[in-house]
C-alpha cells in the first residue's frame, strides 16, 4: 500500500478514503490497464487492413503493450487477486470487449479465407493464447537459460511471425479450398 501511495502521491490512509481495500485499488489499476489496451485497439480498428493484417497488428500490439508495461500487464493477466474479483463480479466488461475484438478479427480472418473455418472460440483462445505466453514466459523472466537476453527480442519478433506471420501470409495465396481437392475432382470426372 506504501508504494501504491508514493507513486500516486497519497499517504496510505488517504487511499483508503477511495478504496475499500488493497484489492480494489489492483481491480481499479487493471480496469484502467484494459482501457488504455482498448484505447490503442480502437486506434487500429480505425485504419485500413486487410483482416489478416489486422489480426497480426492485434498480436503485435498486445506484445508491445505488455513490455513497455510489464507490471500492469502482469496485474491484468497474472496475477490471482485480480482474477478472483472478476469471478465474483460476474461480469467483466472491460476485459470481454478487448477479447471480442480479438473474436471479430478471428471471425473476419476466417471469413475471408485467411484462417481455415473452424470453431471460432477454440481459434480465438488459440491465437490469446500463444500471444500470451510468449508475452508471460519473457515478462515473468522464464526464458533465461533458453535464450540469450540478447537474442531475445529478435526470437520474441521471430516467434510471433512464424505462429502468426506464416500462417496468415501461406493462407492467404491459397484458395479457402483445400489443396489438391479441384485436383481430385477432375480425376474422378
Amino acid at each position: 500500500m506504501r508504494r501504491i501511495a508514493d507513486a500516486v502521491g497519497y499517504t496510505p490512509g488517504a487511499l483508503y478514503a477511495y478504496f475499500p481495500d488493497k484489492d480494489a485499488i489492483l481491480y481499479a489499476l487493471h480496469v484502467e490497464g484494459f482501457a488504455r489496451m482498448r484505447t490503442q485497439l480502437t486506434r487500429l480498428d480505425d485504419t485500413k487492413l486487410t483482416p489478416g493484417e489486422h489480426l497480426f497488428r492485434i498480436g503485435e500490439l498486445y506484445l508491445r503493450f505488455a513490455f513497455e508495461n510489464p507490471r500492469l500487464y502482469e496485474l491484468m493477466f497474472i496475477t490471482r487477486r485480480v482474477a478472483e474479483r472478476i469471478r465474483k463480479a460476474k461480469k467483466w466488461d472491460v476485459g470481454l470487449d478487448n477479447y471480442d475484438r480479438l473474436r471479430r478479427s478471428v471471425r473476419d480472418c476466417m471469413t475471408a479465407g485467411v484462417l481455415p473455418r473452424g470453431d471460432l472460440e477454440a481459434a480465438t483462445f488459440a491465437a490469446w493464447c500463444e500471444v500470451h505466453g510468449i508475452a508471460t514466459a519473457v515478462i515473468r523472466g522464464r526464458c533465461a537459460g533458453i535464450i540469450a537476453d540478447k537474442d531475445l527480442p529478435r526470437v520474441v519478433r521471430d516467434a510471433y511471425r512464424f505462429a502468426f506471420g506464416g500462417l496468415l501470409t501461406s493462407r492467404a495465396k491459397r484458395s479457402p479450398e483445400r489443396p489438391g481437392r479441384a485436383a481430385q475432382r477432375t480425376r474422378r470426372s
